[in-house]
């Protein structure tokens, strides 16, 4: 064979080697890194998806149902004793004179734990049971803990309901 024969397989056999190796090498990165990185970005596109579609779904659905009853919600949150006694004695001062009572007392209440009032009044009897139908169906959630009749006076504890 000649000399130039020969360095042409040499290099031949070379490029040949030097093409398996690199060949060796994408198929090592393919199988180590592209793919399980390839499958992982997929799975995240697909998780991305999927909340792009509950996000349209919430658009379509939920959203507009939550702007109809928005106000519905305010008005069982306004239900709530909000933390203002002034306004809550304002109101059973009021219902007391509907309903032709006398004050005794009003303890307004605590800020601690369960958020109690006790209110002393004076009346009819009939009076006083309709003092309690008024502040049962009134503007605050109440929970009557106990009740007392005396002769023309009754004692009544409510627990307020918090949000």
């Amino acid at each position: 064979m000649s000399s130039i024969k020969k360095k042409f397989l040499l290099t031949l056999a070379f490029a040949a080697a030097l093409n398996i190796f690199l060949l060796g090498i994408f198929f090592w990165l393919q199988v180590f890194y592209i793919s399980p990185y390839a499958t992982e970005l997929l799975e995240t596109q697909q998780y991305i998806d999927n909340i792009d579609q509950d996000v349209q779904n919430y658009k379509r659905v939920v959203a507009p149902r939550l702007d109809a009853e928005r106000k519905y919600i305010e008005e069982v949150r306004s239900l709530f004793y909000q933390d203002d006694p002034l306004d809550l004695i304002v109101y059973f001062q009021d219902a007391m004179k509907r309903n032709s009572l006398v004050e005794q007392s009003i303890a307004p209440p605590s800020g601690q734990g369960e958020k109690l009032v006790v209110i002393g009044v004076s009346g009819d009897y009939a009076d006083i049971v309709h003092f309690l139908r008024e502040i049962e169906s009134g503007k605050f959630l109440l929970s009557i803990n106990s009740l007392s009749l005396a002769s023309r006076t009754a004692t009544i504890q409510f627990a307020l309901q918090s949000p």
